[in-house]
């Protein structure tokens, strides 16, 4: 790429980013890796003046493990290796960091060798930040005692946490795709899950005990609380459901039972 058509492409680039909004920013470092080249859209992304942002790249990387790999990838493009896009973390002006997806291109010149590496970087600060948050409420999810799975309106199974799998004796990822009838027996189904499920329906959350029954045939009691799954466009599209093992509740309130009434009994013959 020539300097007259280099100069064109960064034009072209700066004009499209303008239309994108402060999300994208173009950049050219020389093959020492000193930047040498900004968009003025950097400001809006980091916070630094393109003039300002003119130092060696690795100035800006954070020490987060993934700018290890960042490090290779850069120095593969100043080796005129093509590399495939790739997050990494940098400092905002103000000391926060910020996350990027970067793709780069190496410019290659007439011995063959990278003279400059140009790339477009897209802040993906607040995409990953959702995607943490999901990964966090997803392990918390699979780390509940209780078990929690999620259904269509139709009965099948969109998720199931461990518990789940637990309280039916199956690995969860085998039960999506499943309908949740798998879970009672056909009296269960008829006394208690379909008018539990039309419960839910008609005023959208219900609760009570509903029982399940186990892979190896155990009869489970469960404490049951479901609410219906709304789409962001306000519409149902499933059930989320909370199901409570009854069984060591119950045990112990056999056992301080029988203590009580053993207790009255020696009591009333006078043992104490």
């Amino acid at each position: 790429m020539g300097d007259e058509e280099l100069r064109g492409f960064k034009l072209r680039f700066e004009a499209i980013t303008a239309g994108l909004g402060d999300d994208f920013f173009l950049y050219e470092h020389d093959a020492a890796g000193v930047f040498v080249f900004l968009s003025a859209s950097v400001t809006a992304c980091l916070g630094w003046t393109p003039e300002e942002f003119k130092k060696h790249y690795t100035t800006y990387l954070t020490d987060h493990p993934v700018n290890r790999e960042v490090v290779a990838k850069t120095e593969g493009s100043l080796a005129g290796v093509q590399q495939e896009p790739y997050p990494v973390e940098v400092l905002h002006k103000d000391g926060s960091a910020r996350w990027l997806e970067v793709y780069e291109v190496p410019v290659l010149g007439p011995d063959g060798k990278a003279a400059s590496v140009i790339g477009i970087a897209r802040d993906r600060t607040k995409s990953r930040r959702a995607e943490t948050e999901l990964l966090e409420v997803r392990a918390a999810v699979e780390q509940a005692q209780d078990a929690l799975a999620i259904a269509r309106l139709d009965g099948t199974v969109r998720f199931a946490n461990a518990a789940w799998g637990r309280l039916h004796g199956n690995d969860p990822r085998d039960l999506i795709g499943k309908h949740l009838s798998m879970f009672h027996t056909a009296e269960q189904m008829k006394r208690e899950v379909t008018p539990f499920i039309e419960a839910v329906i008609r005023s959208g959350s219900h609760s009570g005990e509903v029982g399940h029954v186990h892979r190896d045939g155990t009869i489970v009691p469960t404490w049951m609380s479901a609410s219906l799954f709304i789409t962001p466009d306000g519409k149902p599209d499933g059930l989320v459901a909370q199901a409570r093992d009854l069984r060591a509740a119950r045990a112990r309130d056999s056992l301080l039972r029988e203590l009580l009434e053993a207790s009255q009994l020696r009591h009333q013959t006078g043992e104490f």
